[in-house]
Formats: structure tokens, sequence, C-alpha cells
């Protein structure tokens, strides 16, 4: 999978214990890259950031979602979610989601996927977080801004 570093809003989600909950800002960066870009975030924003979560509208995303730098990318299933901040517009195309959403399975073959849906939107306070994202075992994915320790 690994997707370089990147920033996240990182959420207090329970039942996830594969991997850290959270929304993608941006992915497939470089570590200084990542740590401007949180910084210009802060700047328009505050650490805590509210996102909506959907529970009705799951979906699969397959191995072409990102730009991938690993030929043996996965697949994951998550919900949709609202971002409550302004994001940075300077940022390049292969470094954003298709879309804001909180994912909450990764898996090698789509078969071992278990998506789930529920008539729920609530919504949650995250912080902003740097991290790293390289490894392709999402457990091995970590905070590393100031936030985070």
């Amino acid at each position: 999978m690994g997707y370089g570093y990147g920033v996240w809003i990182v959420l207090p989600v329970t039942g996830v214990k594969t991997h850290i909950p959270h929304v993608t800002i941006a992915c497939n960066m470089e570590r200084g890259d990542a740590f401007s870009l949180y910084q210009e975030f802060l700047e328009l924003n505050e650490v805590d950031v509210k996102c909506s979560i959907d529970l009705s509208e799951s979906y699969v995303l397959g191995p072409d979602y990102y730009e991938m730098n690993s030929a043996d990318s996965g697949w994951s299933w998550g919900y949709k979610a609202e971002v409550s901040a302004c994001v940075p517009t300077n940022i390049g195309r292969s470094c954003l989601p298709l879309s804001h959403h909180i994912t909450m399975q990764y898996e090698n073959d789509k078969k071992d996927l278990c998506p789930t849906k529920r008539e729920l939107i609530y919504s949650l306070i995250g912080k902003v977080e740097v991290v790293d994202i390289r490894s392709d075992e999402p457990g091995e994915w970590n905070v590393i801004s100031e936030q985070g320790r």
C-alpha cells in the first residue's frame, strides 16, 4: 500500500483495531511537504476539526483509488465524511483523495471486506496530524507531528 507521508484528521472512533481511524486530507507526499501542508492547514483552521460521518454511505475503494507507490495495493471500505475546515488549494491532485472518507477496513483481497451500512450520521472532533504511511501494513502507520505525542 505505502502512501508516503500525509496529513490526516485523526478521529476518536472505537472498534477499529487494525489502523488509526482518520480522514485523509492528503497523502503520497514527501515528509517536508506534509509538514508544510500541516502548518498551512493549522493557519487556516485550528488543530481540532469537526467531521460528519454518514454511516448510510459506505463504499469499497479499489487499488486504483490513490496513485500508489506499491504494486501490492489492497482493498478497503469506508464511510463518507464531510470535513468542516478550509483545505489549502495548492496541493497536487495526486495527493488528494477523490472524496473524504473514513476507512474502516483494509484487506489484500476484495472478498475479505465486510462493509456495513446504518441509517446514522454523527459528528466527531478530530485532530490534524502529520503521518508516516509508508508501510504496506496499515497497523504500522504512525502519527509523527507534535499533536500526536
